[in-house]
This record gives C-alpha cells, structure tokens and sequence, in this order.
C-alpha cells in the first residue's frame, strides 16, 4: 500500500518535538560532530512514518504527543517538551527512562529506538561511528 506524504507528515508542532529530541539525544557538541537535527533525523522519521500502515503512524503520531506533553505531568518543569532547556530535556528523557511507570519506559525506549535508526542512517553518522556493512562477517568463501 503506497501512502501519501499529505497523509503522513507531521504538522509544525510535532515537527518541532521530534527536533528537540533529536538534539537531546544527539546535541551539537556531542562526540560525533553532527547534532541529531543536522544529520536529518526529521526528515528520516517522516519518510519512515509515510511508509507505517494506518494503525502504527497513529502509534507513534501518540508517542509523539505523549513526549511532547510529558513534562506536563512529569516535570522537570509544567511545560511542553519543546518549551524545556536542552538540560530540562535531557532531564525530561533520563526521568522517562528511569521511571517506574512502565508506559514511561517503553515509550522511552520506543523514541529512542526511533531516533538511533534515523540518526545512524546518515552517511556523516556511519563514517564518524566506524559503520562499514560487511557482506561477509565471519570470512567465509562464496561457495559454487
């Protein structure tokens, strides 16, 4: 089933979340000269979210409100995600994954998961990190 990028995109408000958790996880200054935004995570997770069937894009379309809203329930401070501090944000996301909320974790490690795929599919990213496909990981001969 083809979807359409009208159907799928996100609006300018979880544009700005999935930003902000990009570079919390991957910031500016961090070991890898790319912060998540440059290496285009955005752009990544809205192809990635155009090809998910109905059901999953409304999935992560909520783990994407959950993120942004969490603070407001959570803390470090009774704002949206996107109006926090790099340092709040980063603080928001260690909270979720210590949580003893079980739905916290999950959702943690869910947008986690989501941000490392979108991050390491960056050219720049795999050189930096030392990522070579090897066809041929345990040297074994083409056999005729």
């Amino acid at each position: 089933m083809t979807h359409h990028y009208s159907t799928a995109r996100l609006g300018s408000r979880p544009q700005a979340l999935i930003t902000a958790v990009a570079d919390a996880f991957f910031p500016p200054a961090g070991p890898i000269p790319l912060s998540g935004s440059d290496a285009g995570i955005l752009g990544y997770f809205e192809r990635y979210l155009d090809r998910t069937e109905p059901l999953q894009r409304t999935m992560i379309r909520l783990l994407v409100a959950f993120i942004e809203l969490g603070p407001l329930a959570f803390g470090p401070r009774r704002v949206p995600f996107t109006r926090l501090t790099q340092e709040e944000r980063i603080r928001s996301l260690e909270g979720m994954f210590a949580s003893r909320i079980y739905f916290r974790r999950v959702a943690f490690t869910s947008i986690r998961a989501l941000m490392t795929m979108a991050y390491l599919a960056n050219e720049e990213v795999a050189r930096a990190t030392g990522m070579v496909a090897d066809l041929n990981p345990f040297d074994l001969r083409e056999v005729s």
